[in-house]
């Protein structure tokens, strides 16, 4: 009974440090999201906005535009560390 609610705890401490959305659509429709410094396949715009939030949060570029499709193969992609 203790671990589960230390684990509830946890997970609430998780989600309140972060100010981006964990929600995502479960649509498959290809989208580069080009930044700064670097491009991101996305499977969808949520997607894309979610990476950028996070991105955003450890102080890095956030999304710059959205085209449809793939990323060109020749530009840097995007760390995510």
């Amino acid at each position: 009974m203790q671990l589960i609610l230390v684990f509830i705890l946890v997970m609430l401490t998780v989600q309140i440090e972060s100010k981006c959305s964990t929600f995502v659509t479960l649509q498959l429709d290809p989208h580069c999201g080009m930044f700064s410094d670097c491009v991101v396949n996305g499977a969808n715009p949520s997607v894309l906005t979610n990476i950028s939030c996070r991105r955003i949060e450890k102080g890095k570029s956030g999304l710059i535009k959205m085209k449809l499709g793939k990323c060109n193969p020749k530009v840097p992609r995007c760390s995510f560390e």
